[in-house]
């Protein structure tokens, strides 16, 4: 089993309603020159999603502005890259007279990963379910073609983890696609998922 590819790998910071997204993108951006992030200018009118702004790039990691979902994204393929500009742009967005406490509704992980695997991903998943698909066998011939995993109180929308797991579309036989979503109000706790992304990854296929 080998992690090959994070797809991309997401921190966002969800921001209150009161937060100025065009003050924030003005203020950020002035920052974001002094600490070595190439500018992008205006982006949004090429887009495909228009709401989707790119500000800037450091260290291949993209910093965005999403205005419709009020939110300022980092963006990249590694994710210890991704969490140190995350950590960069929300000190200097703090030290801009912005308190985390009015600011941020919560954080937010969203990743797509392929995994690389020896055995079928389709036997993979069918192996974990062998004691339901036996009970329901008199249906028909069924296979488990994903599985997916959330809290117990999916209604807590600022402190919720997802995981769902399943063939990679585009490669079937060789890949098993694992989507996450991770959010949380506790900085600390996306910092720390972060750091231990790949153990955890590799220790739920593993007990698959």
């Amino acid at each position: 089993m080998e992690i090959e590819s994070f797809e991309p790998y997401h921190i966002g910071t969800k921001l209150m309603p009161n937060v100025d997204i065009l003050l924030l993108k003005k203020k950020i951006k002035n920052k974001l020159k002094d600490f070595k992030y190439k500018i992008i200018e205006d982006s949004s009118s090429d887009s495909i999603l228009p709401q989707m702004e790119n500000l800037a790039l450091k260290n291949d990691v993209r910093v965005v502005l999403n205005s419709l979902v009020h939110a300022l994204n980092t963006i990249g393929d590694n994710p210890d890259k991704v969490l140190s500009i995350f950590q960069e742009v929300n000190k200097l967005m703090f030290e801009l007279d912005y308190e985390e406490k009015s600011t941020v509704a919560f954080y937010e992980i969203v990743t797509n990963v392929s995994i690389k695997v020896k055995t079928k991903p389709v036997e993979i998943l069918n192996k974990h379910s062998k004691s339901l698909l036996e009970l329901i066998k008199g249906i028909g011939q069924l296979s488990t073609t994903a599985i997916r995993l959330s809290d117990k109180n999916p209604q807590d929308t600022k402190e919720y983890t997802e995981i769902s797991i399943e063939p990679k579309p585009t490669s079937p036989n060789t890949y098993l696609f694992v989507s996450i979503v991770f959010r949380s109000q506790n900085i600390q706790k996306i910092i720390n998922f972060t750091k231990n992304i790949n153990d955890n990854i590799q220790n739920i296929i593993k007990k698959l």
